[in-house]
């Protein structure tokens, strides 16, 4: 396929034999699947998982891929990789047809990112993910951030971190979650996101369990610094006094300048084709 530019210069586009716009959702997709000269070939609704999404792209060796950004396109993205297909990751808060389009719907994205990637990828305003490690090692920066907050803040950013990673926790109350999440987190994931399960606040066995702890203890005050105040929670038989903590930088770099380029890659798109 040939064009012209502004230039006035002849060049050669290469289209794909296969181009299929993906319109991510959480827990069906939809597929639009275009050939080499612009026809729509199939249409398909998948499930999000990565043996649904194996099933169907395993049939389109060498396609090119669109998907926009959003959770599920980390994971999504180097699954399709891994079978050897050209992904692209499309910005679309940067691509006015997608995100101002008043016919917005799972079809009509599907086809409008085919539609784009055969013709111009860099019309979708490509992004690179990072590889799985560093979503990782990002995952545990964002977890300490999440630790301040309340539980149902931190249950919803561990779901959340779960889900990018192609998987689920198994659905419950809030104050079963701690217990219940414990034994269902990805490895990749586990150094991130335990630590955070304690925050999550006491189930009533737990505080229970807990308050006959204290109430047995031979001592005059119970100094208390969890994240939560369990003075509103606990009814103990001694005085119990809520005491808080502050960091003090004892020299050296301050640690603000320290973790200033962290946050700032956190903050900043890798732009495309960077490595990871």
């Amino acid at each position: 396929m040939n064009k012209i530019t502004n230039s006035g210069h002849e060049v050669t586009v290469v289209v794909p034999v296969w181009t299929i716009g993906l319109d991510l959702g959480d827990r069906t997709s939809r597929a639009c699947v275009m050939d080499g000269e612009g026809k729509m070939n199939h249409e398909e609704s998948l499930r999000t998982t990565s043996s649904a999404l194996l099933r169907f792209f395993s049939g389109y060796r060498g396609a090119r891929v669109a998907l926009e950004v959003g959770t599920h396109s980390p994971w999504v993205s180097r699954l399709l990789q891994g079978l050897g297909l050209e992904v692209i990751v499309a910005n679309a808060r940067k691509v006015r047809l997608i995100g101002q389009n008043e016919r917005k719907s799972d079809r009509m994205d599907a086809e409008l990112l085919a539609r784009l990637a055969r013709v111009d990828p860099e019309l979708l305003y490509p992004i690179q993910h990072r590889g799985a490690a560093a979503q990782a090692d990002l995952a545990l920066l964002h977890a300490r951030d999440a630790l301040v907050r309340n539980r149902t803040r931190l249950i919803n950013h561990v779901r959340g971190a779960v889900k990018s990673l192609g998987e689920r926790l198994p659905a419950c109350s809030a104050p079963a979650f701690a217990r219940r999440a414990a034994s269902h987190l990805p490895e990749a994931l586990r150094p991130a996101l335990e630590p955070l399960l304690p925050a999550m606040g006491y189930g009533s066995a737990q505080i229970r369990e807990l308050e006959a702890t204290l109430n047995a203890v031979d001592a005059d005050l119970v100094l208390c610094a969890t994240p939560i105040d369990l003075t509103r929670v606990l009814t103990l038989n001694k005085p119990m006094t809520r005491v808080r903590y502050d960091l003090a930088e004892a020299g050296g770099t301050p640690l603000a300048e320290l973790i200033e380029p962290i946050v700032r890659m956190t903050r900043t798109p890798v732009p495309a084709g960077a490595g990871s």
